[in-house]
């Protein structure tokens, strides 16, 4: 019961950043096909599942920050070397749209990129997690 506790979790969690990509990728593409009326910003459905795919695997690996036994700095470089590691898998070598290595460098540094803004949110996100839970504990005089 457990597995399938957790197995929801991240598929929810998986169903939120897909929606936060898809509004990106949206968004973008709207404002290229405004910007140049003969763009194509048609996304086909193996782009979807793509995406879809990338979603729920970051948010499986997003289990590791939840690991306390380990030290925050760790957390997020095993975080992120896996992130990396599902972002090049899926959007990279099973997206079809890179064709050199100078788009796979490109498209590695604009992910690490985006990777930092959102372990800053992240570190941050985590610090005050922890600052409530310690002001959350009761008061215990040690000199009884």
């Amino acid at each position: 019961m457990k597995f399938l506790k957790t197995a929801g979790e991240i598929l929810r969690s998986g169903c939120v950043i897909f929606s936060i990509i898809s509004l990106a990728f949206f968004t973008a593409g709207a404002a290229m096909a405004a910007a140049n009326t003969a763009a194509n910003s048609d996304i086909n459905v193996k782009s979807l599942w793509m995406f879809f795919l990338f979603s729920v695997l970051l948010a499986a690996a997003n289990r590791i920050l939840r690991i306390d036994s380990v030290h925050a700095a760790l957390r997020l470089l095993i975080h992120f070397a896996a992130s990396a590691a599902i972002y090049f898998v899926t959007v990279v070598l099973f997206g079809d749209y890179i064709s050199s290595g100078s788009q796979v460098l490109v498209a590695m540094t604009l992910f690490l990129v985006i990777y930092l803004v959102s372990a800053v949110f992240i570190l941050i996100w985590m610090g005050r997690r922890k600052r409530k839970a310690s002001d959350k504990k009761e008061y215990v005089s040690q000199f009884k």
